[in-house]
């Protein structure tokens, strides 16, 4: 995959819009996703909107590495086998 620039990305750039998931995460993972996230000045949305830019190389993505270190991160769990 490669990153989506130009005409393309402004196209998506234009669907962005709030979206709703459902997470079933026990308190504590809640707690430690909040502190990893505001340990550096982020908010849970924004860290996790990041990581799943770089995982399926969305509209925005922090990189080559991070794309890469995404990927590798899915082929390794079990849902990527």
């Amino acid at each position: 995959m490669f990153p989506i620039h130009g005409e393309q990305q402004n196209k998506e750039i234009e669907t962005i819009k709030p979206r709703t998931l459902e997470i079933k995460l026990s308190d504590a993972d809640v707690k430690r996703l909040a502190e990893k996230a505001g340990a550096h000045g982020l908010s849970v949305a924004e860290l996790l909107k990041a990581f799943i830019g770089d995982l399926v190389c969305g509209t925005y993505s922090n990189g080559s590495d991070e794309r890469m270190y995404a990927e590798q991160w899915f082929e390794r769990c079990w849902f990527g086998m």
